[in-house]
């Protein structure tokens, strides 16, 4: 059976404007992604791995291309559809985990389903459960600063599965974790969207991340700048 795109990106530029200089960051960079294959974007730093990554996310706009998501022109969408669109399609796993500090570790997760207005027993449920299973279930009402770092970033990686998204996004995931806490994450995060037949792409300086995923691609050989 062929295998269905449910990410393209065709032609897309970024180019940095700066007093001193504008920086080409990505030129004409072609990428796309198949459902439920993951997929990791390796590289040099500075090279465009985050900027291409927020791109195809939504999280930021390109000077010139296209991206298809799941059918969808994101880059024709307005801010207003396109937050609707990433909240209903996309989840997001950060380097840094953005939890909220005055929220505690459930509450955390459930941001998501709160914003889409999925908010119910069933959701929140389902959400207790990848706590259970990400070994979390004892944490759930803790705050932010009384979680440690790979706990925390276990808590962002369930928010960034609470909307049963139909494709995540990593940049450096495991950057700021020591390596058995990396470890742990690498596991869980392949293990769970296999499990939910997610599409997930990778942005990372790990070998062994990238070792993990279907398909490495290499930013260098596709963002078109030399």
């Amino acid at each position: 059976m062929m295998k269905q795109k449910i990410i393209s990106a065709h032609k897309l530029t970024k180019i940095y404007k700066h007093p001193s200089g504008n920086v080409t960051v990505l030129k004409d960079t072609e990428f796309h992604a198949f459902k439920k294959e993951s997929v990791a974007i390796t590289g040099e730093s500075g090279r465009g791995k985050t900027t291409l990554l927020y791109l195809l996310a939504g999280l930021d706009s390109a000077d010139s291309g296209s991206i298809e998501l799941n059918g969808t022109r994101i880059d024709m969408l307005s801010e207003r559809k396109m937050a609707v669109f990433r909240s209903e399609e996309i989840g997001f796993i950060f380097q840094h985990h953005f939890l909220l500090s005055d929220l505690d570790a459930l509450s955390n997760a459930l941001l998501p389903l709160r914003i889409t207005k999925q908010l119910n027993e069933t959701s929140i449920e389902r959400i207790k459960n990848l706590f259970e299973k990400l070994g979390l279930s004892q944490r759930m009402t803790h705050k932010p600063h009384e979680l440690s770092g790979g706990e925390r970033q276990r808590v962002a990686v369930i928010r960034a599965l609470a909307n049963n998204p139909s494709i995540i996004f990593a940049d450096e995931p495991t950057g700021s974790l020591d390596k058995e806490n990396a470890l742990h994450l690498e596991e869980i995060l392949f293990d769970l969207v296999r499990e939910h037949s997610t599409t997930l792409i990778i942005s990372t300086h790990s070998s062994r991340l990238a070792e993990h995923s279907e398909r490495i691609v290499r930013i260098e050989d596709i963002s078109g700048v030399r």
